[in-house]
This record gives C-alpha cells, structure tokens and sequence, in this order.
C-alpha cells in the first residue's frame, strides 16, 4: 500500500531547528565570530527560502541572544530630505606651499582625474595656494587658512594686495560664497602635513554634522588609528573648509616642511577616497527615498587652547622630552613642560596658560609645531568627548538588489564581517541593510552545513 510521502519541512521550520539545535551558538559573540570564520562548499537557495530562512533568524535565537547582551541600538524610520544629498565635492592641497603630501595627492587626483570622481556628484580638485607653492614657502603674506572669516572675504579688515587675501577671495567665489544657503560646493577636503606627530587627523567644526559622519565613517570602516579633532567653539572660522557648507581638513604628520612621505601619503589618498566612495553610497542610499537613522557616538577632540612658549627669561625653552613626538598624551598637573637651554625646566600649570577652568584631562596636540613658532605656540590643548550624531544607517560595503534575491544564489560561501549586527535590533528582513541581509544569508548557510541536513 502506498504511503503519503510526508511534506518536506519549510526552510523557516529548518532554521528555527538548526538555531535550537546550536544554541550554543548564541552563548558569546566570540561562538558567533568562530563560526563566522568557516567556509562551506556550493549551495542553491532560493529567493523565497533565503527570506524565510532571513525572517526566522533574524526574528528568532539570533536577535535575542544579541538583545541578552546588551547590543541593541535604537533605529528610527527618517525622510531622505532630513540629509540632504551632496552634489559637488572638493579636494584641496597646498593651502600651505610647503606641505608637500598635500599637493602631492591633489596633482594626482589633477592629472588622473577619474580616480576621484564618482557618479553621483561632481568633484572638483584645486591647489589653493599657487603662488606658495611655486615658492615652497607655507605663505607668501599670510597664512591662508587664517584668511576665511567672513569679515577677510568681505573686504572689512586685511590689506587688499596680499596675496593671501586675494586668493581667499577667488576661492570663496569658487566654492562658496561662504554662509551661503547653495554654496557651490557641498563638501571641502582641505589637504594638509604637519611636522608634529599627528598622525592621521580630521579637524572640523563642532557643529558640522556631515564632516563628523564622514569621519565616523572613517574611522569606524577605514582606519581607527585616524583621530578626530574638533576646532575651538568660535563664531566663525577662518579656516578654508568653511567656504563650502560641509568640510573638513585632513592633517597627516609628522612630515617635514618641503619633504614627502611615502607612507602617510598613502594612508591620506586611502582615506580620502573612502570618503568620496562614502559620500557617492551615502546619495544612492538617500535616493531611495525613505532610510533609516542611528545614532551613534563618536570620541573626538575639543581644542580648548594652547600652550605658549615662555617670556620673560633670557633662556630659551624647548618641548620637554616628556611631551616630544607626544601628541594626544595626557597633560597633567607638573608634567615637564619646557627644557631651557640653562639646564632648567618648567612644569606644566594650567593656571599659566588659562586653562584652570577645564574640568577634563587634557591631551597634547600639535606638539612642537613648526608652522606654530612663529605665533609662540609650544602645543594646543583639547579634552577629550563624546558626541552623539544622528547619520542616516548607510550600509558600509557589499549592497545587493531586490532582484539579486529574487535569484538564485550559488557559489562558494566565504566569511563575511557581521560585526555591524552587534549592535542592531533583529526585527524583520525589512529592517536589514544589503551587507547585513548578505552576512546573515552566510550565517544560515553555514548553520545548515555543519547541522548536516540536506534541502
């Protein structure tokens, strides 16, 4: 007698069997990651089982384990016209003549123009300061990051004739003018060296919530070594970032003025290119229509002063050793400040620099500053915080269609990065971005694999 054949089980039923059956999976996230680490052979999914398979792992043991531990972060549904899109996007170098990197990568991206651009806006590449750079010195009459407040590019102080002064001028009309509600420029990479040992720095305003997206961006996917410095709370800013409604100046050292260096001039190409891919899938992303928001927290760094040089003494001060290639090291209390050229030394007191009122540790920065000797500055000072910024929830990599999982999916399946689901709350296929959808879809392979049960 012929017997029904009994009904294949749903791929849903089958993920929720294999999450019972490895629960030990969820036990820690270091479980999570080993198994992230393992490759199986080829498999064929279908695009109705990959969402099924996606819904109960994301709704099941999954999503629970992960909210156990505390991982979860708050996403909002948002308009796309909150963050608006950037159009036009531009890269400077030699704003000072003599930061030789930095007009380095802007004759690169001059003379291969298509490894800067990007469909989405336009980028355009400037050497700010010609006349400077022909000369190799960082300024002909003044320094020409000091020549954007408002009150320089509308003719109310400085001398008409320096050469600075004319081309901060030409550069505002190029990409402002600035305060300007359309500027024509909606984002400025402004490229510079230092000689301190900065390593890899943003410097931006604190109130510019693009310029900190762009470098949470960077320093969470790109480069974690690369610091994040905010300029001191000002009405205005006479840097040259500010010209455009977004920027940001990029700060690579330690470099010596008129030198190049191999290494950090990589390292900054590598990052800013990140930034304008960033800023490209950031558009795409937007252009969709309705996104998702998060919120997430950055540490940066909040110049509060400097440190000036002594007066008032016949001997000479130098950095103390303590403190010489220390950028972003804690400044404390009687720390050896200043060496003297008569064998004595100097303690740090804040008191002394008008610094007692800082309630924070403060940390160095631009340490011993060559561009800084001739304002009498030894080091600026910042204390360290955290800033909260609302970004839209742009996915970082890999962004597959709709159409790609109405497909069917073959192939090898490699590990994939599934950090990112450390802190989000699993709730539906519908809240997953492209890169999460595709780590998960790994994950439910592999979990099928070593359960050893077939389709």
């Amino acid at each position: 007698m012929d017997t029904a054949r009994p009904a294949t089980p749903s791929v849903a039923s089958q993920c929720q069997k294999w999450t019972r059956q490895h629960q030990w999976l969820g036990t820690s996230w270091s479980s999570l990651r080993s198994l992230q680490a393992r490759t199986v052979g080829s498999f064929r999914y279908s695009g109705t089982a990959t969402r099924a398979a996606l819904k109960a792992l994301a709704a099941g043991h999954l999503a629970s384990r992960l909210a156990a531990c505390g991982r979860l972060r708050t996403r909002r549904a948002a308009s796309a016209s909150e963050f608006a899109q950037v159009q036009s996007v531009a890269i400077l170098g030699g704003t000072h003549g003599n930061e030789l990197n930095s007009i380095a990568l802007a004759r690169r991206f001059l003379e291969a123009p298509a490894e800067a651009r990007r469909d989405t806006f336009e980028t355009h590449v400037h050497i700010a300061n010609p006349a400077a750079v022909t000369q190799n010195v960082r300024y002909v009459d003044k320094d020409l990051n000091r020549c954007f407040n408002a009150s320089d590019l509308n003719g109310t102080s400085g001398t008409c004739n320096e050469v600075e002064v004319l081309r901060a001028r030409e550069l505002n009309a190029i990409l402002g003018p600035k305060g300007s509600t359309e500027p024509r420029m909606d984002f400025v990479i402004d490229l510079h060296n230092t000689t301190s040992d900065m390593g890899l720095s943003l410097m931006m305003a604190p109130n510019d919530a693009l310029a900190h997206e762009v470098a949470n961006h960077v320093v969470t996917h790109i480069d974690a070594a690369v610091q994040i410095v905010e300029w001191e709370e000002a009405e205005d800013w006479p840097m040259l970032p500010t010209c455009g409604k977004s920027g940001l100046t990029v700060e690579a050292g330690a470099v010596a003025q008129g030198c190049l260096h191999a290494e950090l001039f990589e390292r900054t190409c590598r990052v800013v290119l990140s930034m304008l891919d960033f800023l490209d899938r950031r558009n795409q992303f937007l252009a969709k229509g309705t996104c998702f928001t998060v919120q997430v927290k950055m540490q940066v760094f909040e110049r509060v002063g400097s440190v000036r040089y002594l007066h008032g003494t016949s001997a000479s001060a130098m950095v103390h050793p303590h403190f010489q290639d220390g950028d972003f090291k804690v400044v404390r209390e009687g720390d050896p400040l200043f060496s003297l050229t008569d064998g004595s030394i100097r303690e740090f007191r804040s008191a002394d620099h008008g610094l007692e009122g800082c309630q924070s540790l403060l940390y160095a920065v631009f340490v011993n500053e060559a561009a800084y000797y001739e304002k009498g500055i030894a080091m600026a000072v910042a204390q360290k915080v955290e800033r909260c910024v609302v970004v839209p929830d742009v996915p970082t990599g890999y962004q597959p269609t709709r159409a790609t999982f109405a497909s069917h999916c073959t192939g090898r399946i490699l590990s994939n990065d599934l950090s990112s689901l450390r802190g989000r709350s699993l709730l539906s296929i519908d809240d997953l971005s492209g890169d999460e959808i595709h780590s998960l879809l790994n994950l439910a392979m592999r979990m099928k694999a070593t359960s050893g049960e077939s389709e």
